[in-house]
């Protein structure tokens, strides 16, 4: 994989995730009747942690961004979208363990987040030619 590839592969990885954030941080209630999300009007809780995971995963995108554009703290932000992802797969492990998660829901989450996973690690061996040295 090139250096231009391994940017273009954290851009889009970024933008489907900020795609995503943004959703649940703006938009809760319309994500749940999407299926995308925990959100309803009746739980304030689920609202609020709803909106705090899209926040999370709002920053995260941006500082992915950043490090593919400036060509900067690459590794840095590729490890923490693999650690982010790798919580993520925990988190839905327990959520099914503990009734809350349906089969389905649980093996598409568990999917996407092992696609995920293996894209940033493949973006990170790539690093090692040079993603993260700065700009001349």
């Amino acid at each position: 994989m090139s250096e231009g590839q391994a940017r273009a592969m954290m851009v889009a990885g970024s933008l489907a995730r900020l795609s995503y954030a943004l959703g649940l941080l703006l938009a809760p209630h319309e994500m749940n009747k999407l299926r995308l999300a925990a959100a309803t009007p009746s739980n304030p809780i689920a609202t609020m942690t709803t909106r705090a995971f899209g926040a999370v995963h709002t920053n995260l995108a941006l500082l992915t961004l950043r490090a593919a554009l400036l060509k900067r703290d690459a590794r840095l932000a590729l490890r923490l979208n693999l650690a982010c992802d790798f919580g993520d797969l925990i988190a839905t492990l327990l959520e099914r363990r503990d009734g809350d998660l349906t089969r389905g829901e649980t093996v598409a989450s568990v999917a996407l987040q092992s696609a995920s996973m293996a894209t940033w690690s493949a973006v990170l061996r790539a690093d090692r030619r040079g993603l993260t040295s700065p700009p001349a």
